[in-house]
């Protein structure tokens, strides 16, 4: 029987644009080191398409990480979609790191605000990995947006 201890060791990644947070790090003693950030945000003009977000990963090697699936915490939105875009994974010999696009669509909402949580499992790339736990890595994030429903005049000068 494999014995887990809770570990108090968390790590704060603040992602690339404002307001955007992720936390990774160790949950359970001997589990492969996670980073992550939110690396883009793109909302449509056209706010009947589902805006686009980033979330980038670094995880310690021989692993890698696998969806697990992805909760959304936010009033009016729903998930389309949440995969790894395997031709940007960069696994070297310390680290993978690995690109994950979350399609949101909003069915009410007109701001992404709100908090998210992106659930991974880890896949060992090799025969020689210690860590074989099934249990879920959580990352939480929260994203805040502007209010993509308004419209918006642009003033220019000839």
């Amino acid at each position: 029987m494999m014995r887990t201890k809770r570990v108090k060791s968390y790590l704060v990644v603040v992602g690339l644009f404002l307001g955007t947070q992720c936390w990774a790090g160790h949950a359970f003693a001997g589990e492969p080191t996670v980073k992550a950030a939110i690396t883009a945000q793109i909302v449509n003009v056209d706010k009947n398409k589902p805006a686009r977000i980033e979330l980038t990963t670094l995880v310690s090697s021989p692993y890698l990480l696998k969806t697990a699936g992805l909760t959304v915490q936010a009033t009016g939105i729903k998930m389309s979609s949440f995969k790894e875009k395997t031709s940007r994974r960069a696994c070297k010999s310390t680290t993978c790191k690995q690109r994950f696009q979350i399609y949101l669509k909003a069915t009410t909402a007109c701001r992404l605000n709100g908090t998210y949580y992106a659930y991974f499992r880890f896949k060992c790339q090799t025969k020689s990995c210690t860590y074989k736990s099934n249990r879920r890595k959580k990352i939480t994030f929260k994203l805040k947006s502007e209010n993509f429903c308004a419209n918006k005049t642009v003033n220019g000068t000839k």
